[in-house]
């Protein structure tokens, strides 16, 4: 109860910040709604991707063979395979989220355009998740805190308010 009440609150407060977020771009999501279709992808395969890491992560501290260093060999690992992944599936995000637009007619910014900001915008949420993954479980063990308690809720609630911020910070610039 001592953990899981205040982290709910945070992340509560975050699901909030996420509504306030896709309400102030609603305007573009209503000029291209080849977007919005974009919108529950990213921001769950970003989740999705850090609770990998996460889980891996604690898993390794629980173990006792991963340390918060650059050269530690299974955090680098790891951190690369998640950027990977993360790479090639948010570039087929932006492929499969046009033939959607096509196939359902939605207005789609196009097939280039598309790749573009799924790709970029989920690069982008890739490396916060992989950042907020590997604190929030470092974090939370040197507290004495379990870091399977804390770390996935804290990934995907980030990645609610980030993947939003990042597909329409990337939407504005590539637009």
């Amino acid at each position: 109860m001592k953990t899981a009440l205040p982290l709910l609150t945070f992340c509560t407060l975050l699901g909030i910040a996420s509504g306030l977020v896709l309400d102030t771009y609603k305007d573009v999501l209503l000029m291209l709604p080849g977007l919005l279709i974009l919108v529950p992808v990213i921001i769950g395969m970003g989740g999705n991707l850090g609770a990998i890491l996460g889980a891996r992560i604690t898993s390794a501290l629980h173990l006792g063979i991963v340390e918060l260093r650059p050269t530690d060999p299974l955090l680098r690992n790891n951190v690369l395979a998640i950027l990977i992944v993360g790479m090639l599936s948010f570039f087929a995000v932006g492929i499969f989220g046009h033939l959607f637009c096509v196939l359902v007619g939605f207005k789609s910014a196009g097939l280039a355009k598309m790749v573009l900001i799924s790709s970029s915008s989920g690069i982008l949420l890739t490396l916060i998740i992989t950042i907020t993954a590997i604190l929030s479980a470092f974090i939370s063990y040197r507290h004495g805190v379990d870091p399977d308690d804390t770390t996935i809720p804290i990934v995907t609630s980030i990645c609610d308010v980030f993947g939003v911020l990042a597909l329409f910070g990337v939407t504005v610039v590539v637009l």
